[in-house]
């Protein structure tokens, strides 16, 4: 209640998405909640995980047998890399007094369609990293887990992010879609003066994680930095056609992850491609071309006004360029215009939903509206 009164908090967002390449960690001073929020992002870090810690999430989320102790262990260890970096940014920005933290934790697995399963109809998520380890460790009010409330209200848990690309993107004069370009690349649409029931939010295609698995495949390497590669290599029709045989551009579901595009997905397509004859060079080009073309069909169709793009893919150049080509009549804008970075969006995201939640307010999409995530008391 105290901090509930408060008009002005600071706020730590941490965020680790499928790439699982680290935890993001933004602090940042909020004021107000809903259409009232205004913010001022303060210092900004990211914190790779550990060889050993990221090579077992790797192997957790790729493989169909894992053991339940390890990921029962997995669970407190990525907890107290959370915490470790929520202490870390606070010393850092020389920040004592923090409200509260809003962590997203690291994704295992996401299975927004719906099956019968042990005599229920479920949808299901799971997002990892001990909240209860970040609170105590870190002496801070914690607010995580958010997506599973949003299943439970009938929503697929993801895009969570369109309802703060609402609040710091909406405009009464232009339509703009927000692309995030991470793992996964993810949409959020504002048309002009739209209320908070017309904004769009859906998950594309993959964005950087086929990308960076063919990566460690052919090159041993974590990504294709800065599109070097691909720009090598040539796209390809029959590859490209190849990959769109993927079920999930079958299916009404509007979120995915490495289930449709993991490891499986990557390893099949590089066996076919190399029957076609094509270059390593080649294989990451047609990833590339497959995720701008996935961010091009999503927008082509719209009468939009500024695209912005955000996400660790927003900084591979091939990828962006291949998106710019197809989409020449529309304003890209840079999302520093709006007081954020490619880098920060996502973990100021779930600094802000936390601080939705500590206000009482609701923070989802769809006919069915609740308050996100749990509140662990430090």
């Amino acid at each position: 209640m105290k901090i509930f009164n408060k008009r002005d908090k600071t706020v730590i967002g941490l965020m680790s998405g499928t790439s699982q390449d680290g935890i993001d960690a933004v602090i940042m001073n909020i004021t107000d909640y809903g259409r009232k929020t205004k913010f001022k992002v303060l210092d900004f870090e990211t914190y790779s995980y550990p060889s050993e810690l990221k090579e077992k999430i790797h192997d957790i989320t790729t493989q169909d047998k894992i053991c339940l102790k390890d990921l029962t262990r997995l669970n407190y260890a990525i907890g107290k890399r959370f915490a470790y970096a929520a202490n870390d940014i606070r010393e850092k920005a020389g920040i004592k007094d923090v409200d509260f933290i809003g962590s997203h934790g690291q994704t295992l697995t996401h299975l927004p369609e719906e099956i019968y399963f042990c005599g229920e109809n479920i949808k299901a998520t799971i997002q990892i990293g001990e909240p209860s380890i970040i609170a105590k460790e870190t002496g801070i009010l914690t607010v995580a887990d958010f997506r599973p409330c949003d299943i439970a209200l009938g929503g697929e848990g993801a895009p969570l992010s369109a309802y703060t690309d609402y609040l710091i993107f909406y405009s009464k004069k232009k339509s703009r879609a927000v692309i995030n370009i991470g793992g996964i690349s993810n949409v959020s649409l504002l048309p002009k003066s739209c209320s908070l029931d017309e904004v769009g939010a859906f998950d594309i295609g993959p964005g950087n994680m086929c990308i960076d698995e063919a990566m460690r495949i052919l090159y041993n390497k974590e990504c294709d930095l800065d599109g070097s590669v691909a720009s090598s290599g040539k796209v390809n029709k029959k590859l490209f056609d190849n990959m769109l045989k993927n079920d999930f551009f079958k299916k009404s579901v509007k979120s995915t992850g490495r289930v449709d595009f993991g490891a499986d997905f990557v390893k099949e397509n590089i066996a076919y491609a190399k029957k076609q004859g094509a270059t390593d060079e080649d294989i990451i080009a047609n990833f590339t071309n497959l995720s701008a073309y996935l961010i091009s069909k999503s927008i082509n169709d719209l009468d939009l006004d500024e695209v912005i793009l955000c996400g660790g893919g927003a900084k591979n150049s091939c990828l962006t360029r291949m998106v710019e080509k197809d989409n020449e009549n529309i304003v890209l804008r840079d999302i520093k215009d709006f007081g954020l970075t490619v880098d920060n969006r996502e973990a100021a995201a779930f600094a802000i939903l936390a601080n939705e939640t500590v206000s009482g307010n609701p923070s989802n999409l769809g006919s069915r509206r609740g308050v996100l995530g749990k509140i662990i008391l430090p």
